[in-house]
């Protein structure tokens, strides 16, 4: 027969307490990899958007994101109705004209507007552009109408 010998008293093993150090680096390395991976992210929104419009960009409501310039103008002209229809009454002195909108060339800036849509995200700095890029993807970015009220050489 053998005999074991216990020691006098059993006990869980100790655990070395955490180190404030070890937390430190876990937590430069975790703010490391997230923006890592941000950058990561902001690149290949840039990448895959050379040419188009950035993704959930709206002007006047219209969806124009990831659309060509001459597709998102063609879908502008045809979801923003007409500013040719109606009239204008224009009062010089005691004299009052009315004349149809048509003729004093009312209209879109679509060049303004599809301007300020191919912008967005692209000013030139690599810092605010990368944030713009993935601002607009989380968030989106409305821009508003532009428009001309006359021309000046029809009035």
């Amino acid at each position: 027969m053998t005999t074991v010998t216990l020691p006098r008293r059993l006990g869980l093993p100790r655990l070395a307490r955490p180190s404030w150090r070890a937390g430190l680096v876990g937590l430069a390395g975790t703010l490391l990899a997230a923006a890592l991976l941000l950058t990561a992210a902001s690149l290949a929104i840039g990448i895959t958007s050379q040419g188009l419009i950035l993704p959930h960009v709206t002007v006047a409501g219209v969806d124009v994101g990831g659309l060509s310039r001459a597709d998102a103008q063609a879908r502008l002209e045809a979801a923003l109705p007409s500013l040719t229809t109606g009239r204008a009454t224009v009062v010089v002195g005691t004299t009052e004209t009315v004349v149809p909108y048509s003729d004093i060339g009312r209209g879109y800036e679509m060049g303004v507007m599809l301007d300020a849509a191919f912008g967005v995200g692209r000013d030139g700095d690599p810092v605010s552009d990368a944030v713009a890029r993935l601002r607009t993807v989380a968030v989106g970015v409305g821009l508003p109408v532009e428009v001309h009220a006359f021309d000046p050489d029809a009035i």
